[in-house]
């Protein structure tokens, strides 16, 4: 039987939609801030392909981060909410499994412990 307390801990760890497309959306916006700030590096040529995805302006220039953060923002945010919402299920069931497990050792264990005594 599931008590009230249980029920609520595992709703907490349920993935939400929303939370999955804003952690996308600000991990693509972070990358492509990292990968604008490389371009001032003399040997970063390979974050210009990933400014490139998002923004045809100057790659060095204002406009090319701004442009570029929105637009990595609503990709990361669309592609974000399916993408880490099934990572964040996958993590969660085997959680659950994995703590199933736990209760299962515990409950042989104590089993074995009181069988001695």
């Amino acid at each position: 039987m599931i008590t009230t307390s249980e029920s609520a801990r595992a709703s907490d760890r349920n993935p939400s939609v929303l939370r999955c497309a804003l952690t996308g959306a600000l991990v693509a916006a972070l990358l492509f801030i990292l990968c604008w700030i490389g371009t001032f590096l003399p040997f970063s040529s390979p974050t210009h392909a990933y400014i490139g995805l998002f923004t045809p302006a100057e790659m060095t220039s204002t406009q090319a981060l701004v442009e570029g953060t929105c637009w990595s923002l609503a990709f990361g945010a669309i592609m974000g909410a399916p993408t880490l919402g099934q990572a964040q299920r996958d993590a969660l069931n085997l959680l659950r499994s994995a703590e199933a497990g736990f209760r299962v050792r515990s409950l042989v264990k104590a089993q074995t412990v009181a069988h001695c005594y």
